[in-house]
């Protein structure tokens, strides 16, 4: 008798699929404001505005963005105006808000609306600014005085 020695063997595959991710970048801007005031008389014409508001300090700032990024993108969010396809709703909750006007938003010549993206390259120094404007619009004119407040959100992926 011969002791019988069977051994069996199966080959498997494995794949394995990974996403590492760079280092983000440090946001070095919290909130922006923007304090944007126009007499309601100078609003009473259909497609009046007051000046665009691009002041140096408007501006998100990053820093530290290593680990290969080489770009940033902000995505931005808010609620748009019913009669102003460029502008966000005023979405005032004081006891008199303004009425008939919006606020628009661009970063340099490009006009922002809900869900557009602004594309950044990192800079040599592992910096980022991307730079906003601000200002009050009237689609229809006939605006009524009182407070304006618009949220607009900008969400930032790396590249």
């Amino acid at each position: 008798m011969c002791p019988l020695a069977a051994y069996a063997s199966d080959d498997y595959t494995f794949n394995i699929k990974a996403n590492l991710t760079t280092s983000s970048c440090t946001v070095n801007t919290e909130n922006l404001t923007f304090n944007l005031y126009i007499n309601a008389v100078d609003l009473q014409t259909a497609g009046s505005s007051s000046s665009w508001q691009e002041l140096p300090g408007q501006v998100i700032k990053l820093s530290n963005c290593f680990g290969g990024t080489n770009s940033v993108d902000a995505t931005v969010s808010g609620v748009m105006d019913d009669d102003d396809t460029d502008g966000f709703k005023n979405q005032s909750g004081a006891s008199t808000p303004a009425t008939g006007v919006s606020v628009q938003l661009k970063s340099g010549e490009q006009m922002l609306h809900n869900n557009d993206v602004i594309t950044a390259d990192i800079k040599p120094d592992h910096t980022v600014d991307i730079p906003l404007a601000a200002r009050l619009y009237t689609a229809k004119g006939n605006v009524i005085s009182g407070d304006v407040y618009s949220v607009i959100n900008l969400t930032l992926s790396y590249k």
